[in-house]
């Protein structure tokens, strides 16, 4: 009955804008026949459309943004600091461009104001008042306004300028909550300045390159509408007394709640309810609640249920509790707090977070196991093929990856961009073996596995739109426009003159294998993964026909060993290859012996080979590079495969900018002297990883930040770990001796003396504390799933005096600054009390209790000290919070129960945010080092063993 009165107020509504205003209330009279519900109904549709076209907000009737031509006149303008430099977009009267300041030197957004709000001294003294409350809002998560500014006679919002996508579903599960737990983080900041968002949806979300989430145009319908008659929101004290304007409709109807599509006052909770919308197409892939009209839409949103079958079959129960609660239709029953929203996620992500440490404790024993005893698993390796018979075939500065033969086994094709699996890059062909790279594709999608047609004319390949739709397209070889060829197929390969083999999404993000002719005729089933959200993403017949071998995905988005099944579909075969690893890539020789794969069984991605049916697999490359992608050569005496070389450069962060401070080598653990003139850090000579790196060895260096003069600082010292003294006169090392014991060398910074090592002392992680003394980690347990048990130490510098300075076993104690500038605090990962699992601490040096940040992402990001203050660390290590200490304070003043997110650290006094990569402070906030990655990946034909 609901959606029939919607129906029938969208007729007259549109009835009603087909009459002047003065005829429509004699034409109200009429047509809605007494009925006073009806009527409201209509005219709130009918003063909705009168506002439509704001650049604050979209339409209540359309979800499309009205656009306009951006005035490219514009571009080049000046507006006081901002120069106009390139338009971004349009929305009915608004206009939006990228401009740049000059005073910051940052570019910004800027957005024009419709001319009704200039032409109305009153409206836009108010929207001026509100649009300074919002300028309000400081939070990692929340796209900031910066201000508003005058030119000309003109009004213009000053914006964050947001680089990165919209969000769109469906995601993994764990990644899905991350994402909304940093949306609700932004809600709960904003909630507690008393302002609402009023139209969230993912359209007004970003994800940036780094994943950080920004929620858009927070509170801005508000601003612009404004409030009822004389209600101030910058005077409002609470959440509950923001109401709408009586009459008036805001929102997007999927997202808008019950109370604001009826036209009713509005609080907190219309942003609960449109947070649970959006977390549920986040997981489930398609809106909450849709109809074919907006009429529907809202009838859908005032009276039906989403369907809760479309989410993942593995939503945690509290998850799915969560949304019942957010998406209750009556305020009163709903999620009150968005708080305890973002509670539910961390909670969920924690027991994600422990279930994956308990599967990686028990991969690592599994292949402990593997090591032991590798004669069960592995046939003696083949002899790893000689890397002088590598041939390089393309020698681009950046990346290429999931190369593919041509059937005469004269063409290459390849994607080239940075991502092995699907990501922004081109299709390239280039003819063997001296041919030039030729550009085939030019468009923003994201693409994966190109493949050859039979003839070699084309080169089909997968595109993944923004709506994460996966397709094939095909270009010709010889240039041309791409077509079309399948939607929702990926990984396609052809397997005869017509009949393909690709991947086919079914619900949700679940994909299974399947055959067809090229029009999809005789479609059947060849391989359905078991689990519901896996997914089977690429596929290689065997060349009798027989054998399907396929590379698929986890519940968790992990890539799984590589599997075989049998071409009829008659099962769902087992896994082959190396156990334990992740594989990529498969294929096949031409005389169906062989199976080849791509896997990083041995922590780093290299090729294998295995044969058929049943022999064990053999490692066939091996070295400091990894490779990934197999495309084997028509006679089956080499592949082809994208060999990648990975590095780590220092930057320094500074009141001039920011520059590169290493120039060769794998740079990494940056140390300030005390005076900031100088940096110290270490050089590896093997490719970094995330993890491995830090514990291979490499060369101090020294670095003068005013020459820009480098050099070593004991030269042919390998060293593990380092610190300056207090002084600045002096560095302790940390260096195995030849028997692998971890010894403490000292050597002056001036060179003076040589380095020598202090006597009768093993022991690790050095860092110089009170009294010019040493601190340092000497390993007395046996080793755990967090790692080795020990304890803190204390030394003087000729090596006596030697005691305990904790009776607490820590697990590490290597983060630069983790001494505190009186010498009586230390930063250690320890077992919490009562037997808890590690985490991050502070320990006093003097007998006071201990500090803990544990209580969620936050409590392993850890602390330092430098700069006049601390630096706390997010769980991602590429965010962190610099806290100012006043005089004679040491610690920050951490709540009793930890620090369990970003937005509790940002409340700290005086905190700010630094981003960054391992961030190590210099003498001030605004002097730090950090680290960049970088890759490298071209093609190079292998030949066989």
């Amino acid at each position: 009955m609901e959606q029939e009165r919607w129906r029938r107020a969208e007729e007259l509504f549109h009835a009603a804008l087909e009459r002047t205003p003065e005829e429509r209330g004699a034409f109200l009279d009429v047509a809605c026949g007494g009925d006073g519900e009806l009527r409201r109904q209509v005219e709130v549709l009918v003063s909705k459309d009168e506002h439509a076209g704001s650049i604050l907000e979209k339409p209540a009737l359309e979800d499309a943004t009205v656009t306009m031509p951006l005035r490219e006149s514009l571009v080049g303008r000046q507006f006081g600091p901002y120069r106009i430099v390139a338009p971004l977009g349009a929305g009915g009267m608004g206009e939006v461009y990228r401009a740049h300041d000059s005073k910051l030197g940052r570019d910004v957004a800027i957005k024009t104001l419709p001319l009704e709000f200039m032409r109305d001294p009153e409206r836009l003294a108010r929207f001026r008042r509100e649009a300074r409350t919002l300028a309000s809002l400081n939070h990692p998560n929340i796209a900031a306004i910066y201000g508003i500014e005058e030119s000309g006679g003109a009004d213009f919002l000053i914006l964050e300028l947001v680089e990165g996508e919209t969000l769109h579903g469906p995601l993994p599960i764990p990644e899905a909550c991350r994402t909304a737990k940093q949306i609700a983080e932004g809600l709960e900041a904003a909630h507690a300045k008393g302002i609402v968002h009023r139209d969230l949806k993912p359209a007004n979300v970003k994800l940036t390159p780094e994943g950080r989430v920004k929620v858009l145009d927070f509170g801005l319908a508000k601003a612009v509408w404004g409030p009822a008659e004389g209600q101030n929101l910058s005077q409002a004290p609470t959440v509950e007394k923001l109401e709408t304007q009586a009459g008036r409709v805001m929102g997007t109807p999927g997202y808008m709640s019950p109370e604001q599509a009826r036209g009713e006052a509005v609080d907190r909770r219309t942003d609960i309810w449109a947070f649970g919308c959006v977390l549920y197409e986040l997981l489930a892939g398609k809106r909450a609640f849709r109809g074919e009209t907006s009429a529907e839409t809202i009838a859908a949103v005032l009276q039906e249920e989403p369907d809760w079958r479309a989410l993942p079959a593995k939503t945690p129960p509290k998850i799915r509790e969560l949304l019942r609660r957010c998406l209750q239709k009556d305020p009163g029953r709903r999620l009150d707090n968005i708080a305890d929203a973002r509670k539910t996620l961390e909670d969920a992500l924690g027991s994600w977070k422990s279930w994956r440490l308990r599967a990686v404790a028990g991969a690592a024993a599994a292949v402990a196991v593997i090591g032991a005893g590798a004669t069960v698993w592995f046939r003696n390796p083949v002899r790893p093929t000689d890397q002088s018979q590598w041939l390089q075939l393309t020698r681009f500065s950046d990346s290429v990856s999931q190369p593919a033969f041509s059937p005469d086994g004269r063409m290459i094709a390849f994607i080239r961009g940075e991502s092995t699996f699907f990501g922004p890059g081109q299709v390239y062909v280039k003819i063997l073996p001296d041919g030039e790279a030729v550009q085939l594709t030019h468009d923003n999608l994201s693409k994966m596995s190109p493949m050859f047609s039979p003839d070699g004319t084309h080169i089909a390949y997968t595109t993944v739109n923004p709506a994460f739709q996966w397709d094939t397209w095909t270009v010709p070889v010889l240039g041309g426009e791409p077509h079309m060829m399948l939607k929702n197929a990926s990984g396609l390969v052809w397997t005869g003159p017509r009949q393909i083999l690709f991947s086919e999404m079914r619900m949700g993000v679940h994909m299974a294998v399947v055959t067809s002719e090229e029009s999809r005729v005789g479609q059947r089933d060849i391989y359905i993964p078991p689990d519901e959200p896996d997914m089977a993403h690429r596929s290689y017949l065997s060349p009798d026909g027989k054998s399907v071998l396929l590379v698929e995905m986890d519940v968790d988005h992990l890539w799984e060993p590589c599997r075989i099944v049998p071409a009829d579909g008659g099962s769902v075969g087992r896994k082959v290859g190396p156990p334990g690893g992740g594989c990529t890539f498969g294929a096949w020789s031409p005389d169906g012996k062989w199976m080849y794969f791509t896997s990083n069984a041995v922590g780093a991605n290299h090729i294998w080979r295995q044969r058929f049916p049943d022999g064990k697999p053999e490692q066939i490359t091996s070295g400091p590079t990894e490779e990934e992608g197999i495309a084997m050569a028509p006679d089956g005496r080499s592949f082809v495969t994208a060999v990648s070389l990975q590095g780590a450069s220092l930057w320094l962060h500074d009141p001039s900018g920011e520059r590169q401070i290493s120039l060769e080598g794998n740079a990494g653990n940056p140390v300030f002297t005390p005076d900031g003139a100088k940096i110290l850090y270490r050089v590896v000579k093997e490719p970094p990883s995330e993890f491995a790196f830090f514990r291979d060895l490499g060369e101090v260096m020294v670095a003068d930040l005013k020459s820009g003069h480098s050099e070593p600082l004991a030269p042919g010292l390998r060293v593990l770990s380092f610190d300056v003294s207090w002084d600045g006169r002096r560095v302790v090392m940390e260096a195995p001796d030849s028997a692998g014991r971890e010894r403490l060398w000292l050597a002056p910074l001036d060179h003076s003396s040589p380095p020598r090592q202090i006597p009768n002392l093993e022991g690790s992680s050095p860092h110089f504390g009170p009294d010019n003394e040493i601190l340092f980690r000497h390993n007395e347990g046996a080793s755990t799933a967090a790692g080795s048990l020990g304890f803190v130490y204390r030394v003087r510098l000729d090596g006596s005096g030697l005691r305990k300075a904790l009776e607490q076993p820590v697990n590490q104690f290597n983060t630069p600054g983790a001494v505190s500038p009186d010498g009586r605090w230390i930063e250690a990962w320890a077992p919490l009390p009562r037997n808890g699992p590690p985490a991050y601490q502070l320990f006093s040096l003097e007998g006071k209790p201990p500090i803990s940040f544990v209580g969620g992402l936050a409590g392993s990001g850890g602390m330092s000290w430098g700069g006049g203050g601390a630096l706390i660390t997010s769980a991602s290590t590429t965010r962190a919070f610099f806290v100012p200490l006043a005089p004679g304070q040491v610690v920050p003043p951490i709540p009793a129960a930890g620090l369990h997110s970003d937005e509790e650290i940002a409340r700290l006094p005086g905190a700010r945010e630094v981003v960054g990569r391992q961030i190590v402070l210099g003498p001030s906030p605004d002097i730090y080092a950090f680290y960049r990655g970088a890759t490298q990946r071209n093609l190079y034909r292998i030949p066989v063993p």
